[in-house]
């Protein structure tokens, strides 16, 4: 079962982020072949444990959970500013985009989920860059990398057209700290208000008026975040399904 008070849904158009009123209806054009959902967030939130219960739970729908994996290992040490961490970014975000566009044009009749790998890796970019850029001495170099997130931008708004929904889900570090994470604390605070900030900016990349859901989930306000989870993407597959966004506390009783 969902809370409703952490649950925040929000209709995203070219440039505009809006609250959903959980009692309108707003008709959205889909088509039947697929939908590609996007899930993305904080470590540790248990994003990849409830996506694979949904899969095993729900036979009535053909779910497709798509766990992207970056080509790249992992930087040693992200601390430092050696470029990799930025590479290994752009390396996560691109292998996403290869399953989306292979996924988009099967013509398979299926939800496919995404667990990370796109367009919102900006905000692991962004809490980089913002954490060098204190230590950063060398103006040129922070301009370089800065021109990497600009071409990023510039790239990955041409795809957003394939997504038809986001779910955010979102944590203050400490939780994520507490549930096992070994990312730098410092880090893991831009993080989290980069995934806050992460609605207006996909607003700023989109270069169609074509509407957007995003649920955001806040764990810390939760008491069965998985359970949630599950039901925000029940929820998001059903807006898409239907080709519009109804009453979405109905939606939940009807689901939960």
């Amino acid at each position: 079962m969902i809370e409703e008070r952490s649950f925040s849904p929000y209709l995203i158009t070219k440039g505009l982020v809006r609250p959903l009123n959980l009692n309108e209806t707003i008709c959205i054009e889909r088509t039947l072949e697929g939908v590609h959902l996007l899930v993305t967030g904080m470590p540790r939130w248990g994003k990849t444990t409830a996506l694979q219960q949904l899969a095993k739970e729900s036979p009535q729908t053909s779910f497709a959970i798509v766990e992207v994996q970056s080509p790249m290992p992992k930087p040693k040490n992200i601390m430092l500013d050696d470029y990799d961490a930025l590479f290994e970014d752009l390396s996560f975000a691109n292998s996403g985009l290869v399953q989306l566009t292979q996924n988009f044009y099967s013509q398979r009749c299926e939800v496919f989920v995404y667990e990370r790998g796109f367009v919102d890796q900006i905000a692991f970019m962004e809490a980089l860059q913002t954490m060098w850029g204190k230590q950063e001495k060398n103006q040129a170099i922070y301009d370089r990398r800065q021109q990497k997130i600009i071409d990023f931008k510039n790239y990955f708004r041409h795809f957003l057209p394939m997504i038809d929904g986001v779910i955010i889900c979102n944590s203050s570090p400490d939780i994520s700290l507490q549930r096992g994470s070994k990312t730098n604390p410092r880090l893991l605070e831009l993080l989290s208000e980069g995934y806050n900030r992460l609605p207006q900016l996909i607003a700023e990349l989109m270069l169609e008026n074509i509407p957007l859901p995003v649920i955001e989930l806040e764990f810390d306000n939760l008491l069965h975040p998985e359970d949630t989870l599950k039901t925000a993407v029940l929820v998001m597959a059903n807006w898409n399904l239907m080709g519009k966004i109804s009453n979405v506390l109905e939606l939940i009783k009807n689901i939960s």
